[in-house]
């Protein structure tokens, strides 16, 4: 991973604190309506009251960046309960068996639980642990289009960003046919 400049790294960091104290500013003018909405209607309400706050394309970034990772500990927060009948997750157990996937189908792209950076490219659908597939939409957000309550988990329906999806479910496996060798990649 590359380094950031410190002169980049300082401006960054004032960015996101501003964003950060924006976004505390219209949480608390926004609490009583946010506490009785849903996670997902939450958001749309965050992002419409910070169409006022935005200055620039870099604190609309921040604020978007801000706004995220308090949806991703929210989620955290809610699927807590809900893992709470099925055994915890292991990450030792998701490592390995990942690393399993790995030698058993070397053609094919894994990610374990640590793979918590998209990857380049991102896939658009991938297998899951338990061989169930999900997909990725224009923004990023993946679901599991075969998601069936009666005999689902509910987290798996929930709709996940990818550092959420590999670690609740990983390994996850890129379903696409792997490159031929010595044919086109």
């Amino acid at each position: 991973m590359r380094q950031v400049p410190p002169g980049l790294q300082a401006q960054m960091d004032r960015a996101h604190a501003r964003a950060n104290a924006a976004l505390d500013e219209v949480i608390a003018r926004l609490e009583p309506a946010l506490a009785a909405a849903g996670t997902e209607q939450r958001v749309v309400m965050i992002m419409a009251a910070l169409d006022a706050v935005v200055t620039d394309d870099g604190h609309a970034k921040a604020l978007c960046a801000a706004a995220l990772n308090r949806l991703l500990d929210e989620r955290a927060q809610e699927a807590a309960p809900a893992a709470a009948p099925g055994a915890p997750r292991d990450v030792a157990v998701q490592q390995q068996t990942t690393g399993d996937r790995r030698r058993q189908d070397p053609g094919r792209r894994h990610w374990g639980p640590l793979d918590q950076a998209p990857p380049d490219p991102v896939p658009t659908r991938v297998v899951d642990c338990d061989n169930q597939v999900w997909v990725r939409d224009d923004l990023g957000l993946w679901t599991m289009p075969g998601f069936d309550a009666a005999r689902h988990d509910r987290r798996r329906g929930a709709t996940y960003l990818w550092d959420a999806l590999v670690c609740e479910f990983a390994p996850l496996t890129d379903p696409t046919d792997p490159p031929t060798p010595g044919g086109p990649e």
